[in-house]
């Protein structure tokens, strides 16, 4: 936590005192870059929690959308974690769809605990 504080804190609690547990997605990534239909994407998410004093941990569900053209195709969340405050980093297999078209599909990464949460996207392409 103390490496990130310098970068954010307002989100570390430097300047505001933290009254309920918050996420913050630092980096999200899907690989490969390029796959073909029906292949599977490796979707990496970094990010930090910070709880609230007197809790050790909270609850935190990760999740994955992929997308086409604004379509849903694929939602894939994970069992919501028991995470401490600091830096964590998590990954899932997203399959492509089988039939899928080429071009270009967004995956929405997404953390959440109790009514904080943060997205961000990352890109691949489908030839």
């Amino acid at each position: 936590m103390r490496r990130y504080r310098k970068s954010d804190p307002d989100f570390y609690g430097l300047k505001t005192p933290v009254t309920s547990a918050a996420v913050k997605i630092r980096g999200a990534t899907a690989t490969p870059e390029t796959v073909k239909p029906g292949s599977v994407i490796v979707a990496k998410t970094d990010y930090s929690v910070v709880t609230p004093p007197g809790e050790a941990t909270v609850s935190v569900t990760e999740s994955w959308i992929l997308k086409k053209d604004g379509k849903t195709l694929v939602d894939a969340p994970l069992a919501p974690q028991q995470r401490a405050t600091g830096g964590w980093e998590t990954s899932a297999d997203v399959p492509v769809p089988n039939g899928a078209p080429t071009g270009t599909y967004i995956l929405e990464h997404k953390v959440q605990t109790g009514t904080s949460y943060d997205t961000r996207i990352s890109s691949f392409v489908v030839k």
